[in-house]
């Protein structure tokens, strides 16, 4: 059996031209951040990490993928492989939170990834190979947290 999890973390708000074609500058539309889980075979497989914090972004109704992941009664330490569509920042911040699992990212997205990677996880400079470029402290209205930034 297959079972599919659409995990709903956090709601926004994005001009309408960086979403639509020809769309309004001066107009808002609602966005939804979501991440996948996966549940087949025994693994527990999740699509995008998600984030734990998104600059430039207002957040509502935000709870961090791992914490609602707990409410499924999956800890991260449980999740399998983290799948990642592609390399923004709020499909690959939180993978920090999922250490047991394998990552999947296409050599083109990984590449892209590492042109510029912002993260909170300071860690991240073990595995990326290199200190940050940039450090700074960032305050989003909802979570204040050192940010570091790497530029390929």
């Amino acid at each position: 059996m297959i079972e599919l999890f659409c995990i709903k973390y956090a709601d926004s708000t994005l001009r309408e031209d960086l979403a639509l074609l020809g769309g309004s500058a001066d107009k808002r539309i609602p966005i939804t951040f979501c991440v996948y889980l996966i549940r087949a075979d025994g693994r527990n497989i999740l699509v995008d990490a998600g984030c734990d914090n998104m600059p430039g972004f207002v957040m509502r109704k935000f709870f961090s993928p791992a914490f609602l992941l707990r409410q499924l009664d999956i800890t991260s330490d449980e999740i399998d492989d983290v799948v990642i569509t592609h390399a923004h920042h709020d499909h690959i911040e939180a993978v920090k939170h999922f250490k047991n699992a394998l990552i999947h990212i296409s050599k083109a997205e990984y590449e892209n990834a590492k042109k510029f990677i912002l993260t909170s996880y300071e860690s991240f400079e073990k595995y990326y190979g290199k200190e940050a470029d940039k450090r700074r402290k960032l305050y989003n209205g909802m979570l204040k947290c050192n940010v570091y930034q790497y530029f390929k």
